[in-house]
């Protein structure tokens, strides 16, 4: 895969970013800034569910027709959505990417959401909802972000709930499309063996048609926290503990310190201090991990702990030990070099899947009209110092501002 990244722009708008790579397979995904946080307040969920229902058939295909189209010759599609983007993606043997390119405009522009398919659809998500219910592991980090962003459009749960998706109408998802599904609200990403040449004539092609005006979106920066500390009685076997506090957002200066720091501290590497203190060292639990979720405008900082009931109390005092050693102790010389070492080291391993760089890059481009490049993150990575990283753990990992959420087995 090449380390270059091309972008373009075409007249109505619409960006683009290709990574040349010397493949048989081509990936292709249409990005929309449009996401959870953006759905009118009594539609939580509709996101989500017009993410599922756009696979239901188009004015020219079928929904068996724009399930087949792709899959009759190996290939793949799929989509997500996330609180900021939703994405629809497709992976094909390199000589059926304007096949997909033009499946996935056909999606964007003409989905029809017959009536039928929706409420069959709604049984789909509930299912989802069920099954996302009977994994506490999972929940718990929504419920938490619903505590902490209380009363916000982050709080959202991106799956909505059994009541909303009950009354979604189908004038609902068609009016979230006209309003935020236009050209320069999105980006179109493509890696494989092509040449821009071919890659920007496909986007002529297919993807011209958008809506060329700005869609105006109503995010409004979360401005009020207040500690939430609160415990929920669960069929479970294990307790599930949750602490966090809100963080820094994509563009603040601050923002990979506390991702070095995060890192350090219950990144995924068997290393991290929450694992060797809490797992290693005591046996105490099986999952731990410290998470750093990047919004546009805000983020969360986590810690997880998956343990007997018996032993929440001593996770959290080591917990609270190993916050207070990075607010009170700056790292030494050779402690922070290992730290960005092995961050760097990571993300140089991350890389070597086409598909999570190509989405990444895409993202990169919807909040920062911009990509950086792995040097220019190292860049970044190399100049954070010691007392930069006291400083912000003295910030972020402040006692009094952290919030818990525990699942207590009956």
């Amino acid at each position: 895969m090449s380390s270059e990244i091309l972008t373009y722009v075409l007249p109505n708008g619409l960006r683009g970013i290709h990574i040349p790579a010397k493949s048989p397979v081509v990936h292709t995904a249409v990005m929309v800034k449009a996401g959870a946080r953006d759905e009118p307040e009594e539609s939580e969920g509709l996101a989500h569910f017009i993410e599922h229902t756009l696979f239901k058939g188009t004015r020219r295909r079928s929904m068996l027709q724009v399930l087949n189209c792709l899959d009759t010759y190996g290939g793949e599609i799929n989509a997500y959505t996330t609180k900021e983007e939703t994405c629809l993606y497709a992976s094909t043997p390199l000589k059926y990417f304007r096949l997909s390119a033009d499946l996935l405009s056909d999606i964007v522009l003409h989905a029809t959401f017959p009536e039928k398919e929706l409420e069959k659809e709604k049984e789909v998500v509930i299912e989802e909802i069920q099954m996302y219910l009977d994994s506490p592991s999972e929940q718990i980090f929504d419920d938490f972000e619903s505590a902490v962003f209380s009363g916000h459009e982050l709080g959202c749960n991106i799956l909505g709930t059994v009541s909303s998706l009950h009354r979604m109408k189908r004038r609902q998802l068609q009016q979230f499309i006209r309003k935020h599904y236009h050209a320069p609200a999105m980006v179109l990403c493509t890696s494989g063996d092509l040449t821009l040449t071919q890659v920007k004539q496909t986007a002529l092609d297919f993807f011209a048609a958008l809506p060329s005006d700005t869609p105006v979106l109503s995010r409004k920066k979360p401005s009020r926290y207040r500690v939430s500390d609160k415990t929920v009685k669960r069929d479970t076997h294990q307790a599930h503990c949750m602490m966090g506090v809100p963080a820094y957002g994509a563009g603040h200066r601050k923002r990979t310190t506390l991702a070095l720091l995060t890192n350090l501290l219950g990144g995924p590497a068997m290393n991290s201090r929450l694992h060797l203190s809490i797992r290693e060292k005591n046996g105490l639990a099986y999952s731990v991990e410290a998470g750093y979720s990047v919004y546009s405008d805000s983020g969360l900082f986590t810690i997880y702990t998956g343990t007997d009931k018996q032993n929440i109390s001593r996770c959290s005092e080591i917990i609270g030990r190993e916050l207070k050693k990075l607010r009170d102790q700056p790292l030494g010389a050779t402690a922070l070099h290992a730290a960005k070492r092995q961050l760097k080291g990571q993300l140089a391993l991350s890389r070597e899947n086409r598909l999570n760089v190509l989405l990444s890059a895409g993202k990169s481009m919807l909040v920062h009209n911009r990509i950086f490049s792995l040097e220019e993150i190292f860049g970044q990575i190399d100049a954070v110092s010691a007392a930069g990283m006291q400083e912000t753990a003295n910030e972020i990992f402040d006692p009094k501002h952290l919030s818990q959420l525990v699942y207590l087995p009956e």
